[in-house]
């Protein structure tokens, strides 16, 4: 019986620390996005998106609106300044309830006047 009751005391401390331990982590998704690589301004992808088509950028900025089942999302850059990114394709999805900063890598597609970045990696910071 005594062993039991440590047993569960031990159980319990270790999933306290578990959590204590993740809280405030990173949390990556798909790809790693670089470190070392220069992160590319959404504003200049928005201003000139011809320059940027089908070629591979880095993205800083804060999350925005994200799908119910994480797949895509806006990612802000100032105060109206947003760019959809959508994971689907990589087959990679963040928590729906995610906020604050975040960093992609991924493709520039423009089609039919519109502009995303299909993303294949995600770090939540």
């Amino acid at each position: 019986m005594k062993t039991l009751k440590n047993l569960s005391l031990l159980t319990v401390v270790m999933v306290l620390l578990f959590q204590l331990i993740g809280c405030g982590k990173e949390k990556q998704f798909g790809a790693v996005v670089p470190e070392d690589m220069k992160a590319t301004s959404i504003k200049a992808i928005l201003t000139d998106p011809q320059s940027f088509n089908e070629k591979e950028v880095k993205l800083e900025g804060t999350l925005g609106q994200i799908c119910p089942a994480g797949c895509w999302f806006f990612l802000h850059e100032g105060g109206d300044i947003k760019l959809y990114i959508d994971i689907h394709p990589a087959g990679i999805a963040i928590p729906p309830k995610s906020k604050g900063k975040a960093m992609v890598i991924g493709k520039v597609v423009v089609a039919d006047k519109r502009v995303a970045v299909v993303g294949k990696g995600v770090r939540l910071l």
